[in-house]
Protein backbone atom coordinates (compact mmCIF):
# COMPACT_ATOMS: atom_id res chain seq x y z
CA UNK A 1 0.00 0.00 0.00
CA UNK A 2 2.84 2.37 0.77
CA UNK A 3 5.37 3.46 3.39
CA UNK A 4 4.33 4.92 6.73
CA UNK A 5 6.69 7.22 8.59
CA UNK A 6 6.23 8.19 12.25
CA UNK A 7 8.70 10.73 13.58
CA UNK A 8 8.43 10.86 17.38
CA UNK A 9 9.40 14.41 18.28
CA UNK A 10 8.93 14.66 22.05
CA UNK A 11 7.76 12.42 24.90
CA UNK A 12 6.83 14.14 28.15
CA UNK A 13 5.90 12.94 31.61
CA UNK A 14 8.15 9.85 31.84
CA UNK A 15 10.92 9.66 34.47
CA UNK A 16 13.38 7.56 32.44
CA UNK A 17 16.89 8.44 31.26
CA UNK A 18 16.97 6.13 28.26
CA UNK A 19 14.26 4.84 26.01
CA UNK A 20 13.45 3.74 22.52
CA UNK A 21 10.26 3.81 20.49
CA UNK A 22 8.81 0.73 18.90
CA UNK A 23 5.79 0.12 16.65
CA UNK A 24 4.14 -3.30 16.68
CA UNK A 25 1.20 -4.66 14.70
CA UNK A 26 -1.93 -6.40 15.95
CA UNK A 27 0.00 -9.70 16.21
CA UNK A 28 2.81 -8.23 18.31
CA UNK A 29 5.32 -8.21 15.48
CA UNK A 30 7.81 -5.34 15.43
CA UNK A 31 7.40 -3.08 12.41
CA UNK A 32 9.96 -0.40 13.33
CA UNK A 33 11.98 0.85 16.30
CA UNK A 34 14.24 3.74 17.25
CA UNK A 35 17.15 3.61 19.75
CA UNK A 36 18.55 7.13 19.51
CA UNK A 37 17.10 9.01 22.52
CA UNK A 38 18.08 12.10 24.50
CA UNK A 39 16.70 12.80 27.98
CA UNK A 40 16.27 16.16 29.72
CA UNK A 41 14.42 15.88 33.03
CA UNK A 42 11.11 14.24 32.19
CA UNK A 43 11.27 15.04 28.45
CA UNK A 44 12.57 12.57 25.88
CA UNK A 45 13.61 13.77 22.42
CA UNK A 46 13.91 11.01 19.85
CA UNK A 47 16.41 12.64 17.51
CA UNK A 48 16.65 10.18 14.64
CA UNK A 49 15.10 9.08 11.39
CA UNK A 50 11.33 8.40 11.42
CA UNK A 51 10.04 4.98 12.32
CA UNK A 52 9.27 3.59 8.88
CA UNK A 53 7.42 0.46 7.82
CA UNK A 54 5.52 -0.88 4.86
CA UNK A 55 1.74 -0.70 5.23
CA UNK A 56 0.18 -3.92 3.98
CA UNK A 57 -3.41 -4.41 2.86
CA UNK A 58 -3.57 -7.44 5.22
CA UNK A 59 -3.26 -5.21 8.28
CA UNK A 60 -6.46 -5.38 10.30
CA UNK A 61 -6.27 -4.02 13.83
CA UNK A 62 -4.71 -0.90 15.32
CA UNK A 63 -0.98 -0.52 15.70
CA UNK A 64 0.72 0.15 19.01
CA UNK A 65 3.54 2.57 19.64
CA UNK A 66 5.54 1.67 22.74
CA UNK A 67 8.12 3.67 24.69
CA UNK A 68 10.53 1.14 26.19
CA UNK A 69 13.36 1.45 28.68
CA UNK A 70 16.29 -0.79 27.71
CA UNK A 71 18.19 -2.79 30.29
CA UNK A 72 15.19 -4.17 32.11
CA UNK A 73 14.75 -7.90 32.08
CA UNK A 74 11.02 -7.71 32.55
CA UNK A 75 8.35 -5.21 31.63
CA UNK A 76 10.54 -2.87 29.65
CA UNK A 77 7.54 -0.98 28.21
CA UNK A 78 7.00 2.15 30.32
CA UNK A 79 4.23 3.75 28.23
CA UNK A 80 2.28 3.12 25.04
CA UNK A 81 -0.48 4.42 22.79
CA UNK A 82 -2.55 2.95 19.96
CA UNK A 83 -2.41 4.15 16.38
CA UNK A 84 -5.61 3.29 14.43
CA UNK A 85 -4.93 2.43 10.82
CA UNK A 86 -6.87 5.45 9.57
CA UNK A 87 -4.58 7.64 11.69
CA UNK A 88 -1.45 6.44 9.90
CA UNK A 89 -2.87 6.12 6.37
CA UNK A 90 -3.54 9.84 6.10
CA UNK A 91 -3.13 11.44 2.65
CA UNK A 92 -1.19 14.33 4.17
CA UNK A 93 1.49 14.93 6.77
CA UNK A 94 -0.04 15.39 10.23
CA UNK A 95 1.30 16.58 13.57
CA UNK A 96 -0.39 14.72 16.44
CA UNK A 97 -0.25 14.76 20.22
CA UNK A 98 -1.35 11.51 21.84
CA UNK A 99 -1.91 10.50 25.49
CA UNK A 100 0.27 7.65 26.72
CA UNK A 101 -0.79 4.90 29.08
CA UNK A 102 -0.36 4.85 32.04
CA UNK A 103 0.92 8.45 31.88
CA UNK A 104 2.67 11.00 29.71
CA UNK A 105 2.10 12.46 26.26
CA UNK A 106 3.74 11.96 22.89
CA UNK A 107 4.12 14.38 20.00
CA UNK A 108 4.77 12.92 16.57
CA UNK A 109 4.65 13.70 12.86
CA UNK A 110 3.00 11.04 10.71
CA UNK A 111 3.11 10.73 6.92
CA UNK A 112 2.08 8.07 4.43
CA UNK A 113 3.79 7.63 1.07
CA UNK A 114 0.74 6.21 -0.69
CA UNK A 115 1.31 3.68 -3.48
CA UNK A 116 -2.23 2.31 -3.71
CA UNK A 117 -3.93 2.10 -7.14
CA UNK A 118 -5.81 5.30 -8.04
CA UNK A 119 -8.99 3.58 -9.20
CA UNK A 120 -11.25 2.96 -6.24
CA UNK A 121 -9.01 4.98 -3.92
CA UNK A 122 -10.69 7.32 -1.45
CA UNK A 123 -11.18 10.69 -3.16
CA UNK A 124 -9.39 12.64 -0.43
CA UNK A 125 -6.32 10.41 -0.74
CA UNK A 126 -6.38 10.57 -4.55
CA UNK A 127 -6.78 14.37 -4.51
CA UNK A 128 -3.79 14.71 -2.17
CA UNK A 129 -1.63 13.01 -4.82
CA UNK A 130 -2.88 15.28 -7.61
CA UNK A 131 -2.82 18.99 -8.38
CA UNK A 132 -4.86 21.66 -6.59
CA UNK A 133 -6.70 19.02 -4.54
CA UNK A 134 -7.93 17.25 -7.71
CA UNK A 135 -7.00 13.63 -8.56
CA UNK A 136 -4.39 13.26 -11.30
CA UNK A 137 -6.74 11.09 -13.40
CA UNK A 138 -9.27 13.93 -13.59
CA UNK A 139 -6.80 16.72 -14.36
CA UNK A 140 -4.86 14.70 -16.93
CA UNK A 141 -7.91 13.40 -18.81
CA UNK A 142 -9.65 16.79 -18.83
CA UNK A 143 -6.50 18.53 -20.09
CA UNK A 144 -6.08 15.93 -22.84
CA UNK A 145 -9.69 16.25 -24.02
CA UNK A 146 -9.73 20.06 -23.76
CA UNK A 147 -6.83 20.17 -26.22
CA UNK A 148 -8.88 18.42 -28.92
CA UNK A 149 -10.43 20.43 -31.77
CA UNK A 150 -14.27 20.34 -31.71
CA UNK A 151 -14.32 18.00 -34.71
CA UNK A 152 -12.50 15.37 -32.60
CA UNK A 153 -14.99 15.72 -29.75
CA UNK A 154 -18.04 14.49 -31.65
CA UNK A 155 -20.05 12.15 -29.42
CA UNK A 156 -17.53 12.56 -26.59
CA UNK A 157 -18.58 10.53 -23.51
CA UNK A 158 -21.44 9.00 -25.49
CA UNK A 159 -19.27 6.77 -27.73
CA UNK A 160 -17.31 4.21 -25.62
CA UNK A 161 -13.66 3.44 -26.25
CA UNK A 162 -12.20 0.08 -27.27
CA UNK A 163 -12.43 -2.24 -24.25
CA UNK A 164 -8.89 -3.61 -24.53
CA UNK A 165 -7.39 -0.15 -24.92
CA UNK A 166 -9.48 1.22 -22.04
CA UNK A 167 -8.19 -1.57 -19.80
CA UNK A 168 -4.58 -0.90 -20.82
CA UNK A 169 -4.80 2.84 -20.14
CA UNK A 170 -6.69 2.29 -16.91
CA UNK A 171 -4.00 -0.09 -15.62
CA UNK A 172 -1.29 2.44 -16.47
CA UNK A 173 -3.21 5.24 -14.73
CA UNK A 174 -3.66 3.02 -11.69
CA UNK A 175 0.10 3.06 -11.17
CA UNK A 176 0.60 6.79 -11.83
CA UNK A 177 1.71 8.86 -8.86
CA UNK A 178 1.58 12.40 -10.25
CA UNK A 179 -0.19 14.58 -12.81
CA UNK A 180 2.85 14.27 -15.06
CA UNK A 181 2.68 10.45 -14.88
CA UNK A 182 -1.04 10.46 -15.73
CA UNK A 183 -0.58 12.97 -18.58
CA UNK A 184 2.07 10.78 -20.17
CA UNK A 185 -0.28 7.77 -19.99
CA UNK A 186 -3.21 9.44 -21.79
CA UNK A 187 -1.08 11.30 -24.33
CA UNK A 188 -1.80 9.91 -27.78
CA UNK A 189 -4.75 7.74 -26.68
CA UNK A 190 -7.99 7.90 -28.65
CA UNK A 191 -10.43 10.54 -27.32
CA UNK A 192 -13.09 7.89 -26.72
CA UNK A 193 -10.59 5.90 -24.63
CA UNK A 194 -9.60 8.91 -22.52
CA UNK A 195 -13.26 9.79 -21.98
CA UNK A 196 -14.04 6.20 -21.01
CA UNK A 197 -11.22 5.89 -18.46
CA UNK A 198 -12.29 9.19 -16.88
CA UNK A 199 -15.91 8.06 -16.58
CA UNK A 200 -14.75 4.71 -15.23
CA UNK A 201 -12.65 6.42 -12.56
CA UNK A 202 -15.58 8.57 -11.45
CA UNK A 203 -17.93 5.57 -11.51
CA UNK A 204 -15.67 3.67 -9.10
CA UNK A 205 -15.55 6.45 -6.51
CA UNK A 206 -17.23 5.43 -3.27
CA UNK A 207 -19.22 7.40 -2.38
CA UNK A 208 -20.01 9.05 -5.71
CA UNK A 209 -18.54 12.51 -6.29
CA UNK A 210 -21.81 14.39 -5.74
CA UNK A 211 -22.72 12.18 -2.76
CA UNK A 212 -19.58 12.86 -0.71
CA UNK A 213 -21.87 14.77 1.64
CA UNK A 214 -25.38 13.54 2.39
CA UNK A 215 -26.47 17.14 3.02
CA UNK A 216 -25.07 18.22 -0.34
CA UNK A 217 -26.80 15.35 -2.15
CA UNK A 218 -30.13 16.18 -0.51
CA UNK A 219 -29.70 19.81 -1.60
CA UNK A 220 -28.80 18.76 -5.17
CA UNK A 221 -31.94 16.64 -5.51
CA UNK A 222 -34.23 19.25 -3.93
CA UNK A 223 -33.79 21.89 -6.66
CA UNK A 224 -31.66 22.54 -9.73
CA UNK A 225 -32.03 26.33 -9.73
CA UNK A 226 -28.68 28.15 -9.95
CA UNK A 227 -28.89 29.56 -6.42
CA UNK A 228 -29.82 26.18 -4.91
CA UNK A 229 -27.08 24.38 -6.83
CA UNK A 230 -24.62 27.00 -5.57
CA UNK A 231 -25.76 26.36 -2.00
CA UNK A 232 -25.42 22.59 -2.51
CA UNK A 233 -21.89 22.88 -3.91
CA UNK A 234 -20.80 24.71 -0.76
CA UNK A 235 -21.75 21.64 1.31
CA UNK A 236 -19.23 19.38 -0.43
CA UNK A 237 -15.91 18.64 1.35
CA UNK A 238 -12.99 20.74 0.00
CA UNK A 239 -11.46 17.94 -2.11
CA UNK A 240 -14.86 17.06 -3.61
CA UNK A 241 -15.60 20.74 -4.27
CA UNK A 242 -12.27 21.21 -6.07
CA UNK A 243 -12.75 18.06 -8.14
CA UNK A 244 -16.34 18.94 -9.03
CA UNK A 245 -15.37 22.46 -10.11
CA UNK A 246 -12.50 21.17 -12.26
CA UNK A 247 -14.64 18.50 -13.91
CA UNK A 248 -17.59 20.78 -14.65
CA UNK A 249 -15.34 23.51 -16.04
CA UNK A 250 -14.28 20.90 -18.59
CA UNK A 251 -17.86 19.75 -19.24
CA UNK A 252 -18.92 23.37 -19.74
CA UNK A 253 -16.18 23.74 -22.37
CA UNK A 254 -17.47 20.59 -24.08
CA UNK A 255 -21.02 21.96 -24.04
CA UNK A 256 -19.82 25.25 -25.52
CA UNK A 257 -18.81 23.27 -28.64
CA UNK A 258 -22.11 21.38 -28.85
CA UNK A 259 -22.82 22.51 -32.42
CA UNK A 260 -19.76 20.56 -33.53
CA UNK A 261 -19.59 17.72 -30.99
CA UNK A 262 -23.36 17.27 -30.43
CA UNK A 263 -22.85 17.12 -26.66
CA UNK A 264 -25.39 19.51 -25.17
CA UNK A 265 -25.84 19.99 -21.40
CA UNK A 266 -28.77 17.58 -21.63
CA UNK A 267 -26.66 14.91 -23.33
CA UNK A 268 -23.90 15.37 -20.75
CA UNK A 269 -26.50 15.01 -18.02
CA UNK A 270 -27.55 11.63 -19.41
CA UNK A 271 -23.90 10.53 -19.70
CA UNK A 272 -22.75 11.70 -16.25
CA UNK A 273 -25.87 11.53 -14.06
CA UNK A 274 -25.38 7.81 -13.23
CA UNK A 275 -21.58 8.33 -13.00
CA UNK A 276 -21.52 11.21 -10.51
CA UNK A 277 -24.57 10.32 -8.40
CA UNK A 278 -24.52 6.51 -8.31
CA UNK A 279 -26.00 4.88 -5.23
CA UNK A 280 -28.75 2.58 -4.02
CA UNK A 281 -31.47 4.72 -5.63
CA UNK A 282 -30.06 4.74 -9.17
CA UNK A 283 -33.20 3.54 -10.97
CA UNK A 284 -35.72 5.61 -9.04
CA UNK A 285 -33.60 8.78 -9.16
CA UNK A 286 -32.19 8.56 -12.68
CA UNK A 287 -34.02 11.62 -13.98
CA UNK A 288 -33.06 13.66 -10.91
CA UNK A 289 -29.40 12.67 -11.27
CA UNK A 290 -29.36 13.66 -14.93
CA UNK A 291 -31.02 16.98 -14.09
CA UNK A 292 -28.38 17.75 -11.43
CA UNK A 293 -25.53 17.30 -13.91
CA UNK A 294 -27.36 19.20 -16.64
CA UNK A 295 -28.00 22.08 -14.24
CA UNK A 296 -24.38 22.24 -13.12
CA UNK A 297 -23.22 22.37 -16.74
CA UNK A 298 -25.80 24.96 -17.80
CA UNK A 299 -25.24 27.24 -14.82
CA UNK A 300 -21.54 26.61 -14.27
CA UNK A 301 -20.56 30.30 -14.34
CA UNK A 302 -23.01 31.35 -11.63
CA UNK A 303 -22.75 28.20 -9.52
CA UNK A 304 -18.96 28.32 -9.29
CA UNK A 305 -18.50 32.10 -9.38
CA UNK A 306 -16.00 33.28 -6.77
CA UNK A 307 -17.50 34.33 -3.48
CA UNK A 308 -17.67 38.10 -3.30
CA UNK A 309 -16.07 39.84 -0.34
CA UNK A 310 -18.99 40.92 1.89
CA UNK A 311 -17.20 44.14 2.82
CA UNK A 312 -16.78 45.04 -0.87
CA UNK A 313 -20.45 44.25 -1.46
CA UNK A 314 -21.47 46.75 1.25
CA UNK A 315 -19.01 49.38 0.02
CA UNK A 316 -19.97 49.04 -3.65
CA UNK A 317 -23.69 49.32 -2.86
CA UNK A 318 -23.19 52.61 -1.00
CA UNK A 319 -20.56 54.29 -3.20
CA UNK A 320 -20.48 55.68 -6.71
CA UNK A 321 -16.83 54.86 -7.20
CA UNK A 322 -13.96 53.90 -4.93
CA UNK A 323 -14.61 56.50 -2.23
CA UNK A 324 -17.41 57.49 0.17
CA UNK A 325 -18.51 60.87 1.46
CA UNK A 326 -19.36 61.47 5.15
CA UNK A 327 -22.97 60.32 4.80
CA UNK A 328 -21.88 57.32 2.76
CA UNK A 329 -19.42 56.25 5.45
CA UNK A 330 -22.12 56.58 8.11
CA UNK A 331 -24.41 54.40 6.01
CA UNK A 332 -21.59 51.87 5.59
CA UNK A 333 -21.11 51.76 9.36
CA UNK A 334 -24.84 51.12 9.85
CA UNK A 335 -24.84 48.38 7.21
CA UNK A 336 -21.95 46.77 9.11
CA UNK A 337 -23.90 47.02 12.38
CA UNK A 338 -21.78 49.79 13.90
CA UNK A 339 -23.57 52.81 15.47
CA UNK A 340 -21.79 55.98 16.74
CA UNK A 341 -23.73 56.40 19.98
CA UNK A 342 -23.12 52.87 21.23
CA UNK A 343 -19.78 52.17 19.49
CA UNK A 344 -17.91 55.30 20.52
CA UNK A 345 -14.52 53.57 20.53
CA UNK A 346 -15.13 52.22 17.05
CA UNK A 347 -15.31 55.78 15.72
CA UNK A 348 -12.28 57.05 17.62
CA UNK A 349 -9.95 56.19 14.71
CA UNK A 350 -12.03 57.21 11.70
CA UNK A 351 -10.63 56.54 8.22
CA UNK A 352 -8.33 59.22 6.85
CA UNK A 353 -10.00 61.47 4.30
CA UNK A 354 -8.76 62.10 0.80
CA UNK A 355 -8.06 65.62 -0.48
CA UNK A 356 -11.68 65.97 -1.59
CA UNK A 357 -12.96 65.10 1.89
CA UNK A 358 -14.02 61.57 0.95
CA UNK A 359 -12.64 58.29 2.32
CA UNK A 360 -11.18 55.50 0.19
CA UNK A 361 -12.15 51.85 0.11
CA UNK A 362 -8.76 50.80 1.51
CA UNK A 363 -9.04 53.22 4.44
CA UNK A 364 -12.57 52.00 5.20
CA UNK A 365 -11.47 48.37 4.99
CA UNK A 366 -8.51 49.02 7.33
CA UNK A 367 -10.83 50.80 9.78
CA UNK A 368 -13.23 47.85 9.78
CA UNK A 369 -10.41 45.31 10.06
CA UNK A 370 -9.26 47.01 13.27
CA UNK A 371 -12.68 46.29 14.75
CA UNK A 372 -12.00 42.52 14.35
CA UNK A 373 -15.68 41.80 13.88
CA UNK A 374 -17.45 39.43 11.54
CA UNK A 375 -18.75 41.20 8.43
CA UNK A 376 -22.53 40.79 8.08
CA UNK A 377 -23.84 39.49 4.75
CA UNK A 378 -24.81 41.96 2.01
CA UNK A 379 -28.31 43.43 1.90
CA UNK A 380 -30.67 43.48 -1.05
CA UNK A 381 -30.30 46.33 -3.54
CA UNK A 382 -33.35 48.22 -2.28
CA UNK A 383 -32.36 47.77 1.36
CA UNK A 384 -29.25 49.92 0.96
CA UNK A 385 -31.47 52.88 0.13
CA UNK A 386 -33.41 52.07 3.27
CA UNK A 387 -30.20 52.31 5.31
CA UNK A 388 -30.04 56.02 4.52
CA UNK A 389 -33.79 56.26 5.12
CA UNK A 390 -33.42 54.85 8.63
CA UNK A 391 -30.50 57.17 9.33
CA UNK A 392 -32.74 60.15 8.53
CA UNK A 393 -34.90 59.33 11.57
CA UNK A 394 -32.24 57.97 13.95
CA UNK A 395 -31.34 61.31 15.48
CA UNK A 396 -29.50 59.73 18.40
CA UNK A 397 -27.35 57.56 16.07
CA UNK A 398 -27.88 54.59 18.35
CA UNK A 399 -29.27 52.15 15.79
CA UNK A 400 -32.65 52.26 17.55
CA UNK A 401 -35.51 54.70 16.88
CA UNK A 402 -37.35 56.51 19.65
CA UNK A 403 -41.14 57.02 19.38
CA UNK A 404 -40.83 60.22 17.39
CA UNK A 405 -38.29 58.71 15.06
CA UNK A 406 -40.40 55.62 14.46
CA UNK A 407 -43.47 57.75 13.76
CA UNK A 408 -41.44 59.78 11.27
CA UNK A 409 -40.18 56.65 9.58
CA UNK A 410 -43.74 55.32 9.32
CA UNK A 411 -45.02 58.52 7.74
CA UNK A 412 -42.07 58.65 5.39
CA UNK A 413 -42.81 55.14 4.14
CA UNK A 414 -46.46 56.05 3.60
CA UNK A 415 -45.41 59.14 1.65
CA UNK A 416 -43.14 56.92 -0.46
CA UNK A 417 -46.13 54.82 -1.50
CA UNK A 418 -45.82 51.80 0.78
CA UNK A 419 -49.14 50.23 1.91
CA UNK A 420 -48.40 49.56 5.58
CA UNK A 421 -51.64 49.59 7.53
CA UNK A 422 -51.52 51.24 10.95
CA UNK A 423 -48.46 52.32 12.91
CA UNK A 424 -49.17 49.50 15.37
CA UNK A 425 -49.35 46.99 12.51
CA UNK A 426 -45.93 48.07 11.23
CA UNK A 427 -44.40 47.77 14.70
CA UNK A 428 -45.90 44.30 15.08
CA UNK A 429 -44.49 43.24 11.70
CA UNK A 430 -41.02 44.63 12.48
CA UNK A 431 -40.92 43.26 16.02
CA UNK A 432 -38.83 46.20 17.25
CA UNK A 433 -37.46 49.60 16.34
CA UNK A 434 -33.78 48.78 15.85
CA UNK A 435 -31.91 49.14 12.59
CA UNK A 436 -31.69 45.36 12.23
CA UNK A 437 -35.44 44.99 12.88
CA UNK A 438 -36.15 47.54 10.20
CA UNK A 439 -33.82 46.09 7.57
CA UNK A 440 -34.97 42.54 8.40
CA UNK A 441 -38.57 43.60 7.87
CA UNK A 442 -37.72 45.31 4.58
CA UNK A 443 -35.71 42.29 3.38
CA UNK A 444 -38.85 40.25 4.03
CA UNK A 445 -40.79 42.61 1.77
CA UNK A 446 -38.16 42.14 -0.91
CA UNK A 447 -38.52 38.37 -0.66
CA UNK A 448 -42.31 38.45 -0.85
CA UNK A 449 -42.92 41.23 -3.39
CA UNK A 450 -41.77 42.50 -6.77
CA UNK A 451 -38.19 43.61 -6.07
CA UNK A 452 -38.13 45.95 -9.09
CA UNK A 453 -41.19 47.78 -7.80
CA UNK A 454 -39.63 48.06 -4.34
CA UNK A 455 -36.41 49.43 -5.84
CA UNK A 456 -38.38 52.04 -7.80
CA UNK A 457 -40.25 53.03 -4.64
CA UNK A 458 -37.04 53.14 -2.60
CA UNK A 459 -35.44 55.48 -5.15
CA UNK A 460 -38.33 57.89 -4.63
CA UNK A 461 -37.99 58.02 -0.84
CA UNK A 462 -37.02 61.46 0.47
CA UNK A 463 -34.02 61.25 2.78
CA UNK A 464 -33.32 64.91 3.48
CA UNK A 465 -31.04 65.24 6.47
Amino acid sequence: MGTVGVKVDVVRGLAVKEAHAKIIDEHGRTLAKNDNVKSIDDTLTLDAQPLQFEALSSMQGPLKLEIREPGRLYGSTVASCTLPLDAVLLPFEADVELPLQPKGTLKATIYFDDRRPLYGLDLRAAAARGRDDVPAVVTACCACLDALPPSKQRGLYRVPGDNAEVSRVRDALDASRTFEDASQVVQGAEPSVVASVLKLYLKELTPALLRCSSRAYAAFTASQSPSKLRDAIKLLPPHAHSTTKHLFAHLRRVADQSEANKMTPGNLGVCFGPTLCHGDDDLSSMDAHNAIVQGLVEHFASVFAPESDPFDAHFDALSTGDTLDKDGFESLAYALGCFPAVDVEAFADLPRRCEDGRVSRDECRAWWARRQRETPPPLSEASYTMVAFFLNYDSQRAGVLDDAGFAGLYQGLLDAGYDLGSLEDLLAEMGGTSFRDFVGWFEGLCAAADVDELCDAAEGVAVDA
